[in-house]
């Protein structure tokens, strides 16, 4: 049923704090001093294989800011949340049961720490965006680009407007990046997502992966924009193995991966910035766990079947080894040998 539901977003947009507010302080003050010397992982076993690396360990640990929990731990925690709120309400109609359940699980501390993340993510894109060459992006099209981002809202349910048209979307890990009819943007995230995951890095890697769905090939496409340096971006990923092309595949349709992997790719440069402006608050273990938790939510079971399903995603191995895990400034963290990267630039 999550994969459906996934699938079926994916097919409706292409058509139509203690220990966080130290990482904000930290993330902050990095884009003003500039990167800090970045001691590595140094962990072979990362270099060598990177997806097994993080997936093969189903241990949840905690860093700097939070912990990556499982899906079904998540969905399981509101599930029963709302089979209290009705146990104990039983006399109450749906729509007080869902305000309820917002009330458990959208809490004004957490909602607070997500729009604080929120912000940093696009705000780190934005910045991203306009630091890249005038040869690769024009002055136009980065505002193009930086306007569309930010024109993307955070979209989060509240006790009077539960995602009433959406009810189940409260007790799923799902978050999703929606274009509406009217021409605005949204993010929307899931209560059992929020009650699995509460790692900064994570959030970030989440945030900066839905917000490039802003401005991916298809986004471009539907605005009748075409750059050179997607050309080049796309041509690249497509070499690197990140993106498998379908015998069928039609562009921006089933079958086609490539605003997936935008995306993904989008997301790592906003997770290295996350991490590098984390030091020097991470040490060397402490670094370890972030990097996995980063993308440790990616090895969900669900991703193959969806790639087995449509090839409208790629494979939780090529998102983690070809995309996060040919990162530069990710590699040189892991203590890794440099491999060829994708940028705007192309290889």
């Amino acid at each position: 049923m999550i994969a459906l539901r996934r699938l079926f977003r994916k097919l409706v947009r292409t058509t139509g704090l203690p220990g966080l507010i130290l990482a904000w302080f930290a993330l902050e003050a990095g884009h003003w001093l500039g990167p800090a010397p970045q001691p590595s992982v140094n962990a072979p076993q990362a270099c060598a294989d990177f997806h097994s690396w993080v997936c093969d360990d189903e241990t949840v640990r905690r860093d700097l800011t939070g912990e990556v929990g499982r899906d079904e731990a998540g969905e399981n925690e509101a599930e029963s949340l709302l089979e209290d709120i009705q146990e104990d309400h039983p006399d109450w109609r749906e729509p007080q049961q869902q305000a309820e359940l917002v009330r458990a699980i959208y809490t004004p501390e957490r909602v607070a720490r997500l729009q604080t993340a929120f912000r940093w993510t696009r705000q780190t894109l934005e910045r991203f965006l306009e630091k890249q060459p005038l040869k690769d992006l024009s002055a136009d099209e980065r505002r193009f680009l930086k306007s569309s981002i930010h024109s993307v809202q955070l979209d989060l349910p509240t006790p009077e407007h539960p995602y009433s048209e959406d009810p189940g979307l409260l007790t799923e890990t799902q978050v999703y990046f929606e274009k509406r009819s009217d021409g605005s943007r949204r993010i929307r995230m899931g209560g059992g997502y929020l009650l699995s995951v509460n790692s900064w890095f994570n959030w970030v890697a989440t945030f900066a992966h839905e917000l490039g769905h802003s401005i991916d090939p298809c986004e471009l496409r539907a605005a009748n924009r075409s750059f050179p340096a997607y050309d080049r971006l796309n041509a690249c990923l497509i070499k690197s193995g990140a993106v498998k092309l379908h015998r069928d595949r039609a562009e921006c349709q089933e079958h086609d991966q490539l605003d997936e992997a935008f995306s993904d790719w989008l997301a790592s440069q906003a997770v290295y910035e996350a991490l590098r402006t984390s030091r020097p608050e991470l040490d060397g273990a402490g670094l370890r766990v972030a990097i996995r938790n980063s993308v440790l939510d990616l090895c969900d079971r669900d991703v193959p079947f969806l790639e087995t399903l449509t090839g409208s995603y790629p494979s939780a191995r090529s998102r983690i080894q070809e995309i996060y895990g040919a990162h530069p400034g990710l590699r040189q963290m892991m203590g890794c040998a440099p491999r060829p990267g994708c940028s705007f630039s192309g290889p």
